[in-house]
């Protein structure tokens, strides 16, 4: 990504490839308040991977009651269903495998009186066609001086300098098919409430069922390494562009998840709850207040 529009990002958000642990989370979160910390980095354990065959491993060391709060992210149904929709043919084996990792994790935490919860936190669109905004900034012809961008593949951001690039990108985003344009300001409907345009001042969101292509994490040689290096992303060696995405307007069904409660010792109290619930949710489970930075609500019994 060229200088000109870099310097206008200021990223906030973790992202592991691989594995990562407790000690990995704690340098990269550099202060920010987490369950961790409310729980105590003593008590509380983090552990992630992005493979599937790391289940096997990860198992014998999830259960044993030794931390009041033992937390896995298995991101790997995440990679293989951007390349992989649930209904094509070698995916069904992932998630019955998957399915008897989760059941065996239960029995294994129920014998030991230990609460297991599973959360996802949303689903997978199909992708059937993609929206190329680079080409369409290219046919206005403005000077690269005049604005800044960042693309996606489920949003893009705006950054304008000059009042003719202003009215010439939003009028264009606005004739734009399967898609919705916002202005920071409109992002408050959706619990994200910006003072300023400092992180992007107009927004285009695709529609389900589309993504931004090309978007600036696509690069022709990482993708040929990703394919090369991940069974799960092989299919990237065919189209870069993936086949299902999530991450759009949290309105629309693919961007629903669920929480289960696999113990006794709770319930929920309602059938819909929001991701802001999770985190206090789990807190009041170890018997932990959350701090006022965490906004949303207690959801067991």
């Amino acid at each position: 990504m060229p200088p000109w529009r870099r310097r206008h990002l200021e990223f906030a958000r973790l992202k592991f490839f691989g594995h990562a642990s407790s000690d990995d989370l704690r340098r990269r979160l550099n202060g920010a308040v987490s369950l961790f910390d409310v729980v105590g980095w003593g008590d509380a354990r983090y552990r992630f991977t992005d493979r599937f065959a790391d289940r096997r491993k990860i198992f014998s060391k999830l259960g044993l009651g030794d931390v009041s709060l033992d937390m896995l992210q298995f991101h790997a149904l995440d990679m293989l269903g951007h390349w992989h929709p649930g209904t094509s043919e070698g995916s069904g084996p992932v998630y019955r495998e998957t399915d008897a990792f989760v059941r065996s994790l239960s029995e294994k935490c129920k014998a030991a009186d230990i609460e297991f919860v599973l959360v996802s936190d949303h689903g997978q669109e199909t992708v059937g066609g993609s929206i190329d905004l680079k080409a369409s900034l290219q046919e206005l012809d403005l000077p690269k001086t005049d604005y800044a961008y960042f693309v996606q593949p489920a949003a893009a951001r705006f950054w304008f300098h000059t009042q003719r690039a202003r009215s010439a990108i939003i009028d264009s985003l606005s004739r734009t098919a399967n898609g919705t344009l916002l202005s920071y300001r409109d992002l408050a409907q959706y619990g994200v409430a910006f003072e300023d345009g400092a992180f992007g001042e107009t927004y285009f969101v695709p529609d389900p069922g589309f993504i931004l292509f090309p978007h600036d994490f696509h690069h022709p040689l990482a993708n040929l390494y990703m394919g090369l290096s991940d069974p799960q992303q092989r299919d990237r060696l065919k189209s870069p562009r993936q086949v299902a995405y999530h991450g759009y307007l949290p309105t629309n069904e693919c961007e629903k998840g669920f929480m289960i409660l696999f113990g006794q010792k709770h319930s929920l109290k309602n059938s819909e709850i929001s991701l802001l619930d999770v985190a206090p949710t789990l807190l009041a489970m170890v018997k932990c207040e959350a701090p006022s930075e965490m906004v949303g609500q207690v959801q067991i019994d």
